[in-house]
């Protein structure tokens, strides 16, 4: 069944072309409807499709929340046209919305605000005063995609606070005041593409805190205090992209620390106090740039070739 209702608002609907079947394109277009369209909104849609014994539309009515489970018996339902209907999303007063994102930024927030809309896509709550999370917060909220907690004076983070946030594409924790990360905080974010844990107070990370996170490209721990780092910590990170480390105050770097990023372009190690590079960087064959300035290196590994 295609759902139609995230993104609809009083008098109009806003659709993800995704969800409109793609044998319907060609009937829109033929019967000449208007389609302007910003972003994700499409306007006027009275009169697109013909009645079929497979639609249902409600429209014009004062709907303003359906039952879960209330259309689960209509197995041949493939849409739902729930137009002009005063729908009763609701957003948080201290936010602002729009569509699927919520934004609380530079609202002087000493905690996350409740009422966000389980909806919710995008979520800002960046530039605040919220010094720590409460566990379960972010739990009705899975289908974030992007949420940033960037400069919150956030100083820990609860175990299993992210759990529940399994589309989860960007996490944004830099900029706080974290001095250490819970065992397996980041286990169920497997979507992950992009984290930001740089300019924070990090002294170490728990073994293998980023095994799960298989198709994260870009993770940044840069101006934290990381004194050094667990052999196989990036073992399962082979599409990362770009890894920062620079800044931190790394004296040895392990025997095989990027063996397994083969797809890494991007790798800084500057501004450190390491003397002697692990050997497998000439490896690294899609690497472009190779930050090693402002360490204490005496010498280059040179390329070893099998017999």
């Amino acid at each position: 069944m295609s759902w139609v209702l995230d993104h609809v608002a009083v008098g109009f609907f806003k659709l993800d072309m995704d969800l409109l079947p793609l044998q319907h394109w060609p009937h829109w277009r033929e019967h000449g409807e208007p389609m302007a369209r910003a972003g994700t909104e499409l306007l006027s849609l009275w009169n697109v499709l013909e009645r079929s014994a497979k639609q249902s539309r409600i429209n014009a009515g004062q709907l303003k929340s359906i039952p879960k489970g209330a259309f689960d018996n209509l197995k041949s339902l493939t849409h739902i046209w729930l137009l002009n209907n005063p729908w009763d999303f609701a957003c948080p007063s201290q936010c602002s919305c729009s569509g699927t994102a919520v934004y609380c930024q530079g609202k002087s927030l000493a905690s996350v605000p409740a009422g966000i809309p389980t909806t919710t896509r995008e979520l800002r709550l960046y530039t605040n005063q919220i010094t720590k999370l409460e566990p379960g917060v972010f739990d009705s909220l899975t289908a974030l995609v992007e949420t940033r907690l960037i400069c919150d004076q956030l100083t820990a983070l609860p175990a299993g606070v992210f759990d529940r946030l399994v589309n989860l594409q960007h996490l944004y924790l830099e900029r706080n005041q974290l001095s250490a990360l819970p065992v397996g905080l980041f286990d169920k974010l497997t979507q992950l593409t992009y984290l930001g844990l740089h300019i924070n107070q990090l002294k170490t990370l728990p073994e293998r805190v980023f095994d799960r996170l298989v198709n994260l490209q870009q993770l940044y721990l840069y101006r934290n205090r990381l004194s050094s780092i667990p052999a196989d910590m990036f073992d399962k990170l082979t599409n990362l992209k770009e890894l920062k480390l620079y800044s931190n105050q790394l004296t040895v770097l392990p025997e095989g620390l990027f063996n397994r990023l083969m797809n890494i372009d991007v790798l800084d190690l500057c501004c450190n106090k390491f003397t002697q590079l692990p050997t497998g960087i000439d490896k690294l064959t899609k690497l472009k740039l190779l930050a090693l300035h402002g360490n204490q290196l005496k010498s280059i590994p040179g390329t070893k070739h099998d017999c």
